[in-house]
């Protein structure tokens, strides 16, 4: 449920979810919501629940919500224990649930909440663009360290890779 009071002129985009239903609601809410009301103050109501947003409600549905899509059983990202860090998984191309992740970091960032995530440090670089430094090799080690490894074995083999390997490149 998407509201806020008056329309387009409301100061705050209120949305309203069930717990059991998170994720379908609040994809449902923000997929109706316009940039412009992405860019408002948020407030949260759970379905059935007394109470009055004052920012614990918002900050719960943000770490309720992460926590969810995170979850293995969406498939979307895989968790590195070894560096304490997701990844996006290759298999996964349901880029409504990209879209939703993206949507709700960017609006984290707006209404000041603070998520426990992790990403490797290519993430961060890729998300400064021009800004910040670029992309390099050793970034792979953080996302997959079995592929930087066999990727720099490659690149020091002196023979000939096509008929050593019998691959082309």
């Amino acid at each position: 449920m998407l509201g806020g009071g008056r329309g387009r002129f409301a100061p705050y985009l209120a949305i309203e979810v069930r717990r059991e239903h998170i994720v379908e609601d609040s994809l449902r809410a923000l997929g109706r919501a316009t940039t412009a009301d992405l860019r408002k103050p948020l407030r949260v109501a759970f379905s059935g629940e007394d109470g009055v947003d004052e920012g614990g409600v918002r900050k719960e549905w943000f770490q309720l919500l992460v926590s969810e899509i995170f979850d293995a059983k969406y498939g979307m990202f895989s968790y590195d224990a070894a560096t304490h860090t997701h990844w996006f998984r290759r298999e996964s191309d349901d880029l409504l649930y990209y879209n939703l992740i993206g949507t709700l970091l960017g609006m984290a960032v707006y209404n000041g909440v603070i998520l426990d995530l992790h990403f490797p440090s290519v993430v961060y670089k890729l998300l400064l663009g021009d800004a910040g430094p670029p992309p390099a090799f050793a970034d792979l080690r953080a996302v997959d360290a079995a592929l930087a490894d066999g990727l720099a074995q490659l690149a020091a083999f002196e023979g000939d890779v096509g008929d050593v390997f019998e691959r082309t490149f």
